[in-house]
This record gives structure tokens, C-alpha cells and sequence, in this order.
């Protein structure tokens, strides 16, 4: 069954149950029109009975043969129909077809079921869940926008369906738009977080999509794949040889580029962005922070004179920045690009392990030290999560091991997931009984709502940077 059958399988239940619930309210209803008074007098009438035949007349003498009898003809109309399948009968073969894939059957179904009632939600529903499952998209998102507007009640779980089918439609900035919109409404919406995360994710966004991975985390919802995106989110990691199962299609440029950069193929990357004569901001500070990773410092140089201003939140301008600022021996500046870095995104590994070098070369050997001891941390993250294939096999150790250096790190919302994934794979392995799973879940959970009533959600800056006083800096020119 392909992915759109799967995704619309959740957005379908809620979405009918919203729709009979209008339909019942609905009296009469729009697509069963009252029979008119000639109907129900066609209807009412009969053919009229043949005269009475008797049945003995062969034993008696027979009369003189008359002429034939003229045969009684049943007008068509007036013809006993043929038995049909009710509109309802109809949509649930529908629906049972389309959760099996048989897509021409439920077609043929839905189309009867729709002509019988060409008004009725639920049909109009089915019908284009059906239309998406043949990959036509643009119809059924018509169809249900044409309903959302009808439907108030319906909107939302029509604008998380709708927002499905234009990501396998390829319109992903609209997609992106109605995500958006119904997490205005209801912002803890999971499935709705999820699936604009993973559109981000796909778009090399992975900043982005951080803040909607974090949250989920602190609510608890814990799913491998999200865990392992948050462990990196300069590229996606590198997996386990033949482990395909939480590889996000990339989409656009900068997905395409932070995807080799994941493989390693760093010019690649390059190549793959500057085929674009005007870069978007996020594929120019990329851009930025490749010619930064390459070492080629002239064309780092005619980046930065072209791009002075950062993007917003733009972990790769900074870090280009104060590699360039490193480079011409302005190592105070440096420091302070690179902080302003790891602070958007503190999983970057290769900015910790440059912070720590400047702050040596400025004599700063404590603060060095912190970064240093901060950068191998965080590669031993990038390893634990590279060799993680989670499945009954997965080394529950290694998992372990990977929750400890996330609390070390201070994100324990993530170590609180991974914890509650070793304790899902020991329940399946047979180590732990149902009980001993929830009661380990719950602790899980319990020290999560402390975290949260304590300590809050987000990291302390000064841990962040090192505890570095960038005050206490001299106020050099940040230019590089």
C-alpha cells in the first residue's frame, strides 16, 4: 500500500465522523430529493390482472378454437427493478477496497455510491480519498476544500489531509501553509507537527524543524527517527548500512545539498547550490559555511563581502563567518561567531572543535578545554546514532550510552525518548514483562514532568557557550 493510502487512514475516521454527524442533521436531505406526485402515482400503479383461467378446461370439451389471446405487456417502467446496493453498503466497499489497494474497485464503487447521492459528505469524502490514492490530487483537493467550506466543523482534519496530498503532489509551500494554519489553532496537534517536521527535514530545514522535533519530545511523544534527526541537524546522519526505514526523500536545493554533505560529499554539495543564480538565504549562508569546511578561503572571502548580513538564525553564516575570522587572526572575533553559532544550533561538532582552537590560541585554556571536551561529546552522538539501527537487534547498550551523553549535554528531553525506546526493545525482546514496561514508562515519564517543572525546556546559554565571558572579550570589529 503506497504512502498516501497510509497517511490519509487517521485524517479519514476523524474527518467521517465528523461528516455523519452533519449529514444525520441534514433533513431532508440534499441527495434524496422527495419523489414527485407522478412518481409515487406511477409507482402506486399496476398492471392490470389477466382474466381467470380455468385450470380444468382441458378435461372438458373444447370449445370452438377463437383467435389467439393478446399477451399482457408490462410496461418497462412499470417492470419489477433489479435489487441495488444502498449508497452506505456502497461507500463501505469503497472504503474496504481502498484500505486493501484495490484502487479500480474502489473507484467503480465510490462512483455509484456518489451517483446515487452526489451531495452526500460522506461520499464526496470517500471520493477523494480515492481520487489521491489514484494520484489525483488536484481533484480531491478541491473536493474537500469545496467541503471545508460547507463543513466548518470539518476544516481542520480537511486541512491536515488536504496538506498531505499537496506534499505528494510536489506543492510543498502550500502544504507547508496549511500545517501551519491548523497548528495555529490547535498547536500540541502531534500528527500535524510531525508531518510539517518531516517537510522541513526534507527541504533542509533541519533548524526549523528542530523546534517542532523538541517539542514533541517534551510531550513525550518519542518516535527513533525524530530522535536521530535532533542528534545533527547541520546534515543528516549517515546510517547503518541497509537501513533505509527513517531516510527522508530530499526536496530543493538545500535538502539535496545538506544530503551529500551527509554522505560526505562536500563539493557535491557546493555544486548542487550554485547551479541557482539567486540562492535563497538559506542556500547562500550553506554556501558559506561549505567554502568555509573546504578551506578555500578566497572564495570564502568574496562570500562574506556579498553576504555581510546574517540570515535569521543562521547557524551556517556564522559559522563561515568566524572561520574566515579565524583565519585572518582575529581569533576574539572569532570566538564570538562561533557562540553565536553553536547557541542556534548546539549539535555542531565541527564549531566546538574551531571555538576550542581559538580560545587556545587566546589563552584561554579553561574555556578551551570545556569546548573541546564539549566536541567530542557531541561526535560520540553523531557516532551512537550513525550505527543505530532500532530495531529487537539494536544494541540496547549503545542506546544507553547515547541517553547518558545527551544528559551530559543537558538535552534530556531526547535522553528521556531514548530511554523510552531501550525500554521498548527490551519489552519486545522478552526481557521485561508488560508490566515491568509500563511501570518503567511511567518513570520515564515522571522525571520528564519534573524536568519540566523544575528546570525548564531550554539549555542555559552559559553551558552553551563554555561559560565563556564574551563581554570580558575586547571589542574588536566583528568583521572578518
Amino acid at each position: 500500500m503506497n504512502r498516501t493510502l497510509q497517511s490519509a487512514r487517521c485524517s479519514l475516521g476523524i474527518a467521517l465522523a465528523i461528516l455523519a454527524g452533519c449529514a444525520k442533521e441534514s433533513a431532508p436531505e440534499p441527495d434524496q430529493p422527495a419523489a414527485s406526485p407522478q412518481a409515487q402515482a406511477a409507482a402506486e400503479e399496476k398492471p392490470p390482472a389477466p382474466p381467470a383461467t380455468d385450470t380444468t378446461a382441458s378435461s372438458r370439451t373444447q370449445p370452438e378454437a377463437g383467435p389467439p389471446p393478446i399477451p399482457v405487456i408490462v410496461p418497462a417502467e412499470q417492470a419489477e427493478p433489479a435489487e441495488q446496493a444502498e449508497p452506505e453498503q456502497l461507500r463501505g466497499e469503497a472504503l474496504a477496497a481502498l484500505e486493501t489497494g484495490n484502487l479500480d474497485t474502489a473507484f467503480e464503487r465510490i462512483r455509484k455510491a456518489k451517483s446515487a447521492e452526489p451531495h452526500h459528505p460522506d461520499s464526496q469524502f470517500v471520493m477523494a480519498q480515492v481520487l489521491a490514492g489514484r494520484n489525483r490530487f488536484a481533484e480531491a483537493v478541491k473536493i474537500l476544500d469545496e467541503m471545508s467550506a460547507k463543513t466548518p466543523d470539518a476544516r481542520l482534519p480537511i486541512l491536515g489531509q488536504t496538506a498531505d496530498w499537496l506534499v505528494e503532489h510536489g506543492d510543498w509551500k502550500e502544504a507547508e501553509k496549511r500545517y501551519r494554519a491548523l497548528l495555529d489553532e490547535v498547536p500540541d496537534a502531534a500528527m500535524a507537527q510531525r508531518a510539517l517536521a518531516r517537510l522541513l527535514l526534507r527541504q533542509g530545514r533541519r533548524l526549523e524543524a528542530a523546534g517542532m522535533l523538541r517539542q514533541l519530545c517534551r510531550a513525550g511523544v518519542v518516535e527513533p527517527s525524530n530522535l536521530r534527526a535532533l542528534l545533527c541537524l547541520t546534515y543528516p546522519l549517515a546510517t547503518a548500512e541497509g537501513e533505509d526505514g527513517d531516510q527522508l526523500e530530499a526536496i530543493g536545493a538545500v535538502g539535496l545539498a545538506r544530503q551529500e554533505i551527509g554522505k560526505g560529499d562536500w563539493q557535491a554539495a557546493l555544486e548542487s547550490l550554485s547551479t541557482s543564480k539567486s540562492p535563497s538565504p538559506e542556500a547562500a549562508a550553506l554556501i558559506g559555511r561549505i567554502h568555509a569546511q573546504l578551506q578555500q578561503h578566497d572564495a570564502l572571502q568574496q562570500w562574506a563581502e556579498a553576504h555581510p548580513e546574517p540570515p535569521n538564525e543562521s547557524a551556517d553564516h556564522w559559522f563561515a563567518i568566524g572561520v574566515l575570522q579565524a583565519h585572518n587572526g582575529n581569533d576574539r572575533s572569532a570566538v564570538r561567531s562561533f557562540c553565536n553559532a553553536v547557541l542556534i544550533d548546539p549539535t555542531d561538532q565541527r564549531c566546538y572543535a574551531l571555538l576550542a582552537e581559538a580560545l587556545t590560541r587566546l589563552e584561554m585554556p579553561n574555556e578551551a578545554s570545556t569546548a573541546k571536551q564539549r566536541a567530542d561529546e557531541i561526535e560520540q552522538t553523531h557516532q551512537l546514532g550513525s550505527r543505530l539501527n532500532v530495531t529487537a537487534e539494536t544494541d540496547v547498550n549503545e542506546i544507553t550510552e547515547l541517553a547518558q551523553r545527551l544528559m551530559k549535554l543537558q538535552r534530556p528531553f531526547e535522553a528521556f525518548g531514548w530511554q523510552t525506546v531501550a525500554t521498548s526493545i527490551r519489552q519486545a525482546r522478552g526481557e521485561l514483562t508488560e508490566q515491568q514496561t509500563i511501570d518503567a514508562i511511567a518513570e520515564i515519564n515522571q522525571a520528564r514532568l519534573q524536568q519540566i517543572e523544575t528546570a525548564g525546556s531550554q539549555t542555559p546559554e552559559s553551558f552553551v557557550t563554555c561559560e565563556i565571558d564574551l563581554d570580558a572579550l575586547s571589542d574588536e570589529s566583528s568583521k572578518p
